[in-house]
Parts: structure tokens; sequence; C-alpha cells
């Protein structure tokens, strides 16, 4: 060893000799528990094991104690991070791994969690896990209400998912809003099965309730659908009244409790009244208790009576009624009915009526009764018919013109007389004013009718003659001009006529004076053609009238003026051969009045045989026209007659005071009729003009008038 090495060896050992003896002069130390150089520890969270809607596992570890002894482990959790030792789980102390679980914890939460260790230098924490616990609840699902009735129904649930969490009750829930909840009307069920029914009680009838399964575990409840379902009335269930028979006291009829519903049926009958709202308050036929058929017999009922009628059963839970029927007894007096009137026309119309029912006995007397009235009886106009049943049918004849009839029809028997409906129809006008002749207003015109159409021609327009052709159509009730007469103005010209063609003779010329002219006018050329000159006597105011004997049409000629005299001349015309024949005279001489055919037989006489003076006697002649009959004469009320027409089997005449008479050829009866209304001034022209008469062209008027003699009653 050189010299430097042990100087440095003696230096260290001086060293170490001096501090054991200063150490051993000083005084004893003393013990604390401080812990040097330790640290907290270290821990991790290692993974969440589990959870539920209430629980969490978590599991952690403590990997070192750093110096100082672990004393407790354990996780903490919260709701919001960071979590610390505050809400804890213990689970040991020491190192190693170590699970717990924290309960007690809300449903569908949020929830923070992580490891914790705690040794003497403090708490050391492991990573944060995060977990949101679950609902915790199942699925169930409501079975459709079965046993419905007034007062109760059964239900249930099926319980298809439990859940984690323990069943704490199951049942239903039901009310009379829809989605009940517990907090509304429950029945709990007594089992603990998956598969459940209760039976809902205490209900109302004809309600509608819903109802639903619940479940409910300590986490919360759980609903399965709402269902709907409506209780009953609980009342019986009856069958449609059923008539039998009706009479005229009584009634059969016959109904069926087909169930009694949701209790016993108690009663049951018919009820009826004369009122549409029939009910038990009103006269009841009991008739026993239960379900099945049964019938009765209402009786004391009016006669001729309309009833409704319908059955009824009772139980605690009400009444319960059948459809209602309507009945009318039978009639101790006869039933009838009025026929609606047709065939309105000729002065009659046709009534009827048919006895339906003769009621309590035989019909011995029916028929129609009328009035002006409202409602005629048989104390007024009656139309009788042979008694008995159905139907019967006749005409009111004679009937008013433009009057408003009231009709019904009527029927009797030993108990009384009974009526129809009334029937009221108005009757048409005898008169029907046409259009005016709109002109300058004429005289003496020449009148005929050919085609079913009106002509006048010539005239005296008050200073002047005129030879105008008028034409009236009466379908379109229409005056128009038609071709002028040749050899200008005429007055009383005679004018007969063929369907198509007229002839028109003789008149005056103006200033007065008569003519032998003969023409004839083509009606459907329009058109004038001249004849051989009248081989008579020039004269006025003849008249004429046609008659086909054969094939050949005669027209004839009776009377007339001349200047210095009335002729009694009777002339023939042949329309065939063109030519005149004077036969024999008629019996008196005269101008105007009528000369008018039916069939083979001439009507002529009633003309005037003065200024001032007319005959009233009429004549006829037949066959050749060689000999003449008196017929009866008009009365002396009658004025001059200036014009006439036959219709059916009557003639019918106006005189000078616008009266019309009407003579019945087979009874040879006068009889007034109905008197014109206007401004007419005698003269007039009578035409027959599609089986209607017509009468117009007055002296100066424009009237023309349609007359219908079946309405002039």
């Amino acid at each position: 060893m050189d010299t430097t090495s042990k100087l440095y060896t003696r230096l260290f050992l001086s060293f170490l000799i001096g501090l054991f003896i200063f150490q051993s002069c000083m005084d004893d130390p003393s013990i604390t528990g401080e812990i040097f150089n330790a640290r907290t520890p270290e821990v991790e969270t290692s993974s969440v094991e589990s959870y539920s809607a209430t629980t969490i596992t978590v599991s952690g570890a403590v990997l070192q104690a750093n110096g100082a002894e672990v004393t407790e482990r354990g996780i903490c959790w919260g709701t919001s991070s960071p979590v610390s030792a505050v809400n804890k789980v213990p689970a040991g102390n020491g190192l190693g791994s170590f699970t717990a679980e924290v309960k007690g914890l809300s449903a569908n939460k949020t929830y923070y969690l992580r490891a914790y260790a705690i040794n003497a230098k403090g708490t050391a924490y492991g990573q944060e896990r995060t977990v949101v616990t679950t609902e915790g609840l199942g699925v169930v699902a409501t079975l459709f209400p079965d046993q419905i009735n007034a007062t109760s129904a059964v239900s249930g649930g099926i319980i298809e998912v439990k859940g984690p969490e323990e069943i704490v009750s199951r049942g239903l829930c039901y009310g009379t809003e829809p989605n009940p909840t517990i907090e509304n009307s429950v029945v709990e069920s007594i089992t603990n099965t998956d598969s459940f029914s209760c039976k809902l009680t205490s209900l109302k009838p004809l309600t509608k309730y819903y109802v639903r399964a619940f479940v409910t575990n300590i986490v919360g409840t759980y609903y399965g659908s709402s269902e709907t379902f409506v209780t009953t009335s609980g009342k019986p269930s009856i069958a449609p009244l059923k008539l039998l028979q009706v009479r005229m006291f009584e009634a059969d009829l016959e109904s069926e409790v087909i169930s009694e519903g949701d209790a016993t049926v108690t009663a049951r009958g018919i009820c009826f009244s004369e009122s549409a709202s029939v009910s038990v308050n009103n006269d009841s036929v009991f008739v026993g208790t239960g379900i099945g058929k049964f019938s009765a017999t209402i009786k004391n009922l009016k006669t001729n009576t309309t009833y409704y009628a319908r059955s009824f059963a009772v139980n605690s839970f009400g009444i319960q009624y059948s459809n209602t029927i309507q009945f009318t007894t039978q009639n101790a007096l006869p039933i009838v009915e009025t026929s609606m009137v047709t065939d309105i026309k000729d002065g009659k119309v046709k009534v009827g009526g048919t006895v339906v029912d003769m009621g309590y006995s035989e019909i011995i007397a029916r028929g129609i009764c009328w009035s002006f009235s409202n409602e005629p009886t048989i104390q007024d106009n009656v139309l009788n018919f042979t008694p008995g049943t159905g139907v019967f049918t006749g005409y009111l004849e004679k009937l008013i013109p433009d009057t408003t009839y009231n009709i019904r029809a009527f029927a009797t028997n030993s108990i009384g007389t009974s009526y129809g409906s009334i029937i009221t129809f108005p009757t048409p006008k005898a008169f029907t004013v046409m259009a005016d002749f709109e002109n300058t207003l004429l005289s003496g015109a020449a009148a005929f009718s050919a085609l079913n159409r009106a002509y006048f021609v010539g005239g005296d327009e008050g200073r002047l003659y005129t030879n105008n052709v008028l034409e009236f159509d009466p379908i379109s009730n229409f005056w128009r001009p038609r071709l002028d007469y040749p050899l200008g103005g005429r007055k009383f010209m005679t004018a007969f006529s063929t369907d198509q063609t007229a002839y028109l003779l003789g008149g005056l010329v103006n200033p007065g004076v008569p003519t032998t002219e003969f023409y004839k006018f083509k009606v459907i050329l329009n058109e004038w053609v001249a004849l051989p000159l009248f081989p008579g006597t020039a004269r006025w105011s003849a008249k004429a009238t046609v008659q086909s004997t054969g094939s050949v049409t005669y027209g004839y000629v009776i009377g007339g003026r001349t200047t210095n005299s009335i002729l009694n001349e009777v002339w023939r015309y042949n329309t065939i051969q063109e030519e005149w024949l004077q036969i024999e005279n008629f019996p008196i001489s005269q101008y105007g009045g009528i000369v008018l055919s039916k069939n083979d037989t001439i009507f002529a006489g009633l003309g005037q045989t003065s200024e001032s003076t007319s005959t009233k006697t009429l004549w006829i002649s037949s066959g050749d026209i060689s000999t003449w009959k008196e017929e009866t004469e008009i009365p002396k009320l009658a004025g001059t007659i200036s014009s006439g027409a036959i219709l059916n089997d009557c003639l019918y005449v106006i005189d000078s005071n616008n009266r019309i008479w009407e003579y019945n050829i087979k009874q040879k009866v006068w009889t007034l009729k109905n008197t014109l209304e206007g401004p007419l001034n005698g003269g007039h022209s009578m035409l027959m003009l599609n089986s209607s008469i017509y009468i117009g062209m007055s002296f100066y008027s424009p009237l023309m008038i349609k007359y219908d003699p079946a309405w002039d009653n």
C-alpha cells in the first residue's frame, strides 16, 4: 500500500470511531405512526358485470397498496360525473379483485360508477363507467272482453315478457274513458300465473267501457292494449208482434219472449192505444212470465178505429218492447171509397165508388151524393145505384157550366151511412170567347163552314158594302183574309157549302139592288169560279142548306126577299150537274130564320114575315122535300131568329135578344138556354166547326164565341 492510500484508510476509521462515540452519548429516540415514502393505492375499474332497472354490478381490483395498507375498497356511484366515494358500496379491503352491486337505483336513468380504494395516504379511484338502467318493465297483452252482460264482463291478460323485476300485482283496470290506468277502477288477479282472467262487476247497462291488462313490479306498471265493449241492456229479447185476426170489437195478436236477458222475466203481454206512442202506461193485457210464445185477445175495442199495439216483457232491468203494429177494427158502418171522376164532357161526368166492406149488416143503399158545399151528404143531391158491395159507376148529368162540384160516395146499412173521400172538380164553361175579328166591323155578311173553318163573305161596313172574304181557324184561334169576292161589295148573300166548296147566291149590290149572281168558292185553292146566273128572281136574305142523296149533294134555297115581296120559293141545286130546279113551295113566305139539314130531313122556318113580324113555326120535310110538316112552335118569348145549327139530336137557334133556344128533335120540346153577354147586336151567324158551335159576326160586333150546349144546363 502506498503512502496516500494508507492515509485515507486511517481517516475513514477515525470518522467511524468518532461517530460511534457521539451516538453513544445521545438520549433514546420517540416512535410515531408516520409512514414514510407511502402513496395512495393503485386501483382500477375492471368492468360493468350486469345491470337492470334498479341494480348495477361492477367489478374492480386493487393492484398495489403503495406502502400503506388498503383499509377499504368498493364501488362508488352517482348521477353526475365525476363521482366520489360519497355514494358507495364497500367490497372489503386489501389487494385483489372485488365485485359490488349497487341497488335501489331508478329505472331508465344514467349513472356514473368507478372503483375506489382507501389507505393511509387517501382514496384512489379507477376509471369511470357510464351505465343507463333499463326500464325494468315487461310486456302484457289484454284479452278481448267476453261474457258481456248488463252489469259484468270477463277479460284478462297474458304476460308475454315478464321483465327483470319482481311482479307485485297483476289484473285489469277499466273505465268509461280511453286508456284506463290503475288510478281508475281495478280488479287484481288472485293467481300468479302468466295468463290470468278477471271478472268486472257493478257495471252500468248499455255503457261503453275501456279495459286493459296491467302488471306492476317494483319498477312500475306496464299495460296491455285498450279494448272496448258495451254492456247489454239486460232487458229481455222479444219477437215481432203479429196480428192474427181483427174484428169489430176485438183483435187477436201473438208474440214471443226469445230470451229473458240478464234477469228473470216477471211479466209479459201486449199494450195498445189509439195513439202511435203506445206503452204499458196505456191499456195492456198481461200474459204470464218467462220465455216462450204467448197470445192475447184485446177486447172492448171501438169499431172502425185505428189502434197501435206492441208486445212487451219485463225484468229487473226494465221493459223491452217489440215493433209497433197498426190495425183498424172492422166497421159497423160500411167502408166506402170514392173513385176519381173521369170523362168530364158533354155536360156530364163519370163518377163512382167502391163498397169495400158492408160492415155490420147488408148494404141497403149506395151511390154518389153531391153539392156545391164542401161536405155533401145524402140530404143533398143523390145519384143512387143498386145496393151491394164492390165497384159502382155512373154519370152525373146536366151539370152547370163553370161551377165547382163536390161529390163523394156513400153506403148505408142498418147501422147508418158512411162516406168516402170528397172529390172536387170544376166544370167547363158553356161559352168561350175566341179571338176578336180585328178588321172593319160588319153586318149582313154571308157565312158558311168548310174544312172545319168559318168563312164570312161581304157585308156592310156602314156606308159601303165590302167584297172581303175572312177565314177563322178555331184550332189556331186566328183570323186571316182570303181572295176577295170578284164582283165587288155584296150584302145579305145566301151561302151553302159542301166539304171543300161553297156556293154564294144573290144578295144586294150597293146601294140595295138585288142580283142573281151565282159563284162558287174553292176553299183549298182559294179560288172563285163564276157559275150561270140564278134562274129565279133576284133575292137577298134567303136561307140555304145542303143534303146528300147517294153520290149527289144538293143545295136547297128557301124564301128570301125581293124589292117588292117576301118569297116562299124552294130551289134545289145539283152540285154535280150544276143545275137549278124549283120544287114545291115552302108553306109560308119568309126571309132569314133557319134552313138546316140532318140526314134526309130539312128543318126550316122561324123567319121574318115582315119587317116587324116573324113566324114562330118550325117545319120539317124529308125525302124529296115535297111536303112540309109543322113542328112545335118556338115560345113567343123568342125574338127574331137569324141563324141556327144542329148538334146531335138538338137544334139550336139564337134570337135578336142574344138568347139561345134548344129544340129536342126527338122529344119535340123547346128549351130556353143561356143568354150571351157582350157587345152582340143580333143578326148572328151560327156555324158548326169540329163538332162545336161557333157564334159570331153579329151586327157590328167583333166577338166570336165557342158555344158548348152540353154545358149549358
